[in-house]
């Protein structure tokens, strides 16, 4: 189970670094939360977005 930090409002990071969450906007996606995975070997290939935190947070525990 991967403990979360809450940064500040909207931003979230794993306890041993390797995630980071950010709740972020555009045009495509509109609302949206962000997971970035620090381990992966490509920026974008560690890039994933989810329409809520718990998403996010459930596709980490995935694939760690």
């Amino acid at each position: 189970m991967i403990k979360w930090k809450r940064i500040e409002a909207g931003e979230y990071k794993s306890e041993d670094g390797r995630f980071h969450i950010i709740k972020t906007w555009d045009r495509v996606y509109g609302d949206h939360w962000r997971l970035l995975d620090r381990n992966a070997d490509d920026y974008y290939k560690g890039l994933y977005y989810e329409k809520t935190l718990l998403e996010c947070k459930l596709k980490a525990e995935a694939i760690n």
